[in-house]
């Protein structure tokens, strides 16, 4: 029986959809720089746009770091420094939003799930 990438089939030869809920999760790691930034938060449309829900984690001075495990897919977020919404100073991946400004779009893939998705780092981190 032929098999399709993405479309398993079933005993009687059926392909089946595989819905975006069927995907494992991917292990997302983004690194940014917020110059004299006292707290960094993310909000998008994986968390509800709740700033609150994900803070990153400073690694010293200028220097953050953050860690999601996502589902394949296509989410839109923008950070919240120190309570004011920004832009991903990294990323030129926006699409305009509805309150003027522009949301960054963060693409997870799901074709190998055994590694962790890279996101642009930040000028001078590693």
């Amino acid at each position: 029986m032929k098999m399709h990438k993405n479309k398993p089939s079933d005993r009687t030869g059926n392909r089946k959809l595989i819905t975006p809920s069927q995907f494992q999760e991917q292990h997302v790691v983004m690194h940014r720089s917020f110059p004299n930034a006292k707290t960094v938060c993310i909000a998008g449309s994986f968390n509800e746009w709740k700033p609150d829900s994900i803070q990153m984690i400073n690694f010293g001075g200028d220097r953050w770091r953050l860690d999601l495990m996502l589902k394949p897919g296509k989410y839109e977020y923008r950070f919240v420094v120190d309570g004011n919404w920004t832009d991903d100073p990294v990323t030129h991946n926006q699409i305009p939003n509805p309150f003027g400004g522009h949301n960054s779009v963060l693409l997870v893939s799901d074709h190998d799930q055994s590694k962790t998705a890279k996101v642009p780092l930040a000028s001078g981190l590693n």
